[in-house]
């Protein structure tokens, strides 16, 4: 099933609810098929249970129009867990103002927080000063204009590094 045509209309639907969308993908798991939706939440507190059920009750009418798969299949609304994967630039972007864990091309990793996002990379607060060759060239003078800037093409994963409280 391809969902990517109907992405900027769940978008819409998931936003009038005062939410987010964050990611959606169709699998399969054993034999069923499965539309996950994953949402975030526009306040503070998290998704909510009702939450979820909500944007399953509006999305699921839109989806039974559009006819996206001859199968049968499960929709899903679920939160991105609190220990979630960024792997696209959306998500790096919804998770500004996070503390992530980030793991290097040379497989160094670091933590720092998301100060902001965009299609080429990311800015965060902090870099260690050891992986500046790496991330800006082997310069002793670093533009301090581009310090805490790390594009994606550098990142091998990153994790929202889940603090307990």
């Amino acid at each position: 099933m391809q969902i990517n045509h109907i992405q900027k209309d769940i978008e819409a639907i998931i936003e009038s609810l005062g939410c987010k969308l964050y990611d959606m993908v169709f699998l399969r798991e054993n034999a069923t098929e499965i539309l996950r939706i994953y949402i975030m939440a526009n306040k503070v507190g998290g998704v909510t249970l009702d939450m979820c059920q909500m944007v399953s009750e509006a999305v699921s009418p839109f989806l039974d129009v559009k006819d996206i798969s001859e199968n049968a299949y499960i929709l899903e609304v679920s939160s991105p867990g609190a220990d979630r994967t960024l792997k696209i630039p959306r998500h790096f972007m919804l998770s500004c103002g996070e503390r992530v864990k980030i793991h290097l091309l040379d497989k160094s990793d670091f933590e720092a927080t998301i100060l902001k996002a965009n299609e080429e990379g990311v800015w965060v607060d902090t870099i260690p000063e050891s992986l500046y060759p790496l991330l800006y060239g082997q310069t002793n003078a670093v533009d301090s204009n581009a310090i805490g800037f790390i594009p994606y093409n550098k990142i091998r994963k990153a994790k929202i590094a889940f603090e307990f409280h």
